[in-house]
């Protein structure tokens, strides 16, 4: 579900002119500024979508490796 909310944002800043990504003080430039420390937030914590599966990775096949990370997929979700 993150993944999904994060997807559209980086096509949809570049489908808009240069002068609008270069106006600070604008609203997009407050969005693209909030998103991108959102998703440094994300990394540094390990619960960014695009690291899922290389968390998940090295798991599989273990079931109570597996059901520790969705422990902690579970446990991080409020701070995302």
């Amino acid at each position: 579900m993150l993944a999904d909310a994060l997807a559209p944002w980086e096509p949809f800043k570049a489908g808009l002119p240069a002068s609008a990504k270069q106006e600070p003080g604008r609203a997009l430039a407050f969005a693209d500024t909030r998103l991108q420390a959102w998703q440094k937030a994300l990394i540094e914590a390990g619960s960014h979508p695009g690291q899922q599966g290389d968390l998940l990775q090295p798991w599989q096949g273990e079931a109570v490796g597996l059901a520790a990370v969705a422990w902690w997929r579970e446990a991080l979700w409020p701070m995302g």
